[in-house]
């Protein structure tokens, strides 16, 4: 009998991490190739696994010469690997980050800025950024009577540019582009860029990542599977959580007398003060509000212990509940222009 034994190992590996999430839980995110992608990894006999929050691409570790051939000649082209990045949580936007309309746009994320580093975060920010916001769609390129603008775009592709000229009145056809990091040049400087899927998708990618292994990347490489080395690309993605105000909105329904309100922090880190934002006509009653004198970052599990008091003195009174609900994230409201808060109704 023929023993057949098949020892895959890993060659690129792509994580994300959210600090909402507690450190090891699944963090709902998931990666996808774009396929073209898919196609040119099965045809340098490798194989996708996708786990939650991470991606790998692994190889026959008793192909590697085979391997090293196919990186030698693959192009550019077929060097450059993209991938898409998804959430399962409807609310990642409120949790995160990052701005709460992302509509159009995608966060574009890459190892050129890492050189001929095998490892390390794909964006140059200690976490993702708005700046990495790039559109979906080519934008529309004005003209100019009195001085034209020469249009020209090229693809990123980790070496020399292709650039391709725009003629006059012209705008980009994304139709038959495939996917990739585009950029647009006028007068041969940089004018915008735009981010193309090369092929429709169920829904919109929180992030489009594309890895260049050609050039100093594809050297490298190569010399350590001709040394007999089994190289292992690491790279990962790092979401914030959004920190906010908590606003507890107090209504008294059955419970009279509840002037002397007080809201305090008995447990959790880092430790919560709120202060009174004074009485509100509701609904033939009147309504307490009390938010946190700092934003709080969002957190899948919570420590906070909150308690309602209503207060007799300086250091007496009555416990009128002893754990009030978190500050929920499936709808936050603007306070301004940066800050954002979470209202929390409680009836007594």
């Amino acid at each position: 009998m023929i023993n057949l034994k098949f020892q895959f190992k890993p060659f690129i590996s792509m994580a994300v991490q959210h600090e909402y999430y507690p450190k090891g839980e699944n963090n709902e995110m998931y990666f996808l190739p774009t396929p073209r992608t898919a196609f040119n990894l099965e045809k340098m006999a490798m194989m996708i696994r996708s786990q939650e929050g991470a991606l790998k691409v692994l190889f026959d570790v008793s192909k590697t010469e085979l391997l090293s051939q196919r990186i030698k000649q693959a192009t550019a082209k077929e060097l450059k690997l993209s991938f898409m990045l998804f959430s399962k949580n409807p609310y990642f936007l409120n949790f995160s980050d990052i701005p709460v309309d992302i509509q159009g746009k995608t966060f574009y994320f890459s190892n050129l800025h890492l050189a001929a580093k095998d490892s390390g975060l794909l964006h140059e920010t200690s976490f993702v950024h708005e700046k990495q916001l790039i559109s979906l769609v080519p934008p529309q390129l004005k003209e100019n009577q009195h001085n034209k603008k020469n249009y020209a775009f090229a693809i990123e592709s980790g070496v020399e540019k292709v650039i391709q000229k725009i003629e006059h009145g012209h705008q980009i056809d994304g139709a038959d582009l495939i996917d990739g990091h585009y950029k647009i040049y006028a007068n041969e400087k940089d004018y915008d860029s735009f981010i193309s899927l090369g092929a429709k998708t169920k829904s919109t990618p929180i992030g489009f990542i594309d890895l260049f292994l050609s050039g100093s990347m594809k050297s490298k490489i190569l010399d350590e599977l001709n040394s007999g080395q089994v190289p292992v690309l690491d790279y990962q993605i790092k979401f914030k959580s959004r920190s906010i105000f908590w606003r507890y909105n107090i209504v008294p329904l059955h419970t009279k007398r509840v002037k002397n309100l007080k809201i305090n922090c008995q447990k959790g880190s880092p430790k919560m003060t709120f202060r009174a934002l004074g009485e509100v006509d509701y609904n033939n009653s009147k309504m307490h509000s009390f938010i946190t004198d700092k934003p709080v970052k969002f957190n899948k599990q919570f420590d906070y212990e909150i308690q309602l008091k209503k207060q007799e003195g300086e250091t007496g009174g009555k416990v009128l509940i002893k754990k009030l609900a978190f500050a929920p994230f499936d709808i936050i409201k603007p306070i301004n222009e940066t800050d954002y808060m979470s209202e929390i109704y409680v009836y007594i």
